[in-house]
């Protein structure tokens, strides 16, 4: 495989096309480059820069219809309304399974996911209750849940959440 060398410009030289330009030699960075060789396309622009001659640079002009401006406003908005929702629901995700710990320790379950795998299932020490019964039990089991609401702000905030309040 052929490698390519450098190809190191002097001072002078890069003075010299920057001039060119602003004296208007040259229409365009394109014909400056073609009559010197200068193969990088970004090159002139980079020379421009460093001699501080950004105002020959070309310039971007976005032209949008009001139209269009109103419809990316529109989005703007919509988009943060989206994240808003998002971190909203992340927030209650997170209280919810602070909750769900705090109630199955209560409940005598060391793992929360056992809890879950065995659905309705019964107390530890009691016979087999139905959904209904067991959904009806949660609130005794997490009823000084709100003395710990210490424990719930702590794992919200282990677990990343950062307060916004306004």
């Amino acid at each position: 495989m052929k490698t390519k060398s450098a190809i190191r410009y002097s001072e002078s030289f890069k003075l010299r096309v920057v001039r060119e330009l602003e004296d208007g030699r040259f229409e365009t960075i394109t014909q400056a480059r073609r009559h010197y060789g200068i193969s990088g396309t970004r090159t002139i622009h980079g020379w421009l820069k460093e001699f501080g001659k950004n105002s020959m640079l070309p310039k971007v002009v976005r032209v949008e219809t009001p139209e269009e401006q109103i419809e990316l406003k529109r989005l703007r908005e919509r988009v943060k309304q989206l994240e808003k929702a998002v971190a909203d629901q992340f927030i209650a995700s997170e209280v919810e399974k602070s909750f769900l710990e705090i109630a199955c320790e209560r409940a005598g379950y060391d793992d929360v996911e056992e809890f879950k795998k065995k659905g309705s299932s019964s107390f530890p020490g009691e016979s087999m209750l139905n959904l209904e019964e067991e959904v009806f039990r949660i609130p005794e089991a997490i009823s000084g849940s709100f003395d710990d609401l210490d424990l719930v702000v702590h794992a919200l905030e282990h677990a990343g959440v950062e307060w916004v309040f306004g």
